[in-house]
């Protein structure tokens, strides 16, 4: 949007790609998050056969 000067007020940029298909898409994992998917769902999703584990 351009202001009464003429200059930018503000800038959007959106986007979006392929990436190298390896690992956790984070808009996917986001949109999950949304859908109510736990994150230990979300993690399965991304990292099947994987196991959480705490080290605390």
């Amino acid at each position: 949007k351009l202001g009464k000067d003429g200059l930018p007020e503000f800038f959007v940029f959106t986007g979006g790609g392929f990436g190298h298909g390896v690992g956790m898409d984070q808009s996917g994992a986001a949109g999950m998050a949304d859908d109510g998917f736990t994150v230990e769902e979300i993690l399965n999703h991304y990292y099947p056969g994987t196991t959480l584990t705490n080290i605390y």
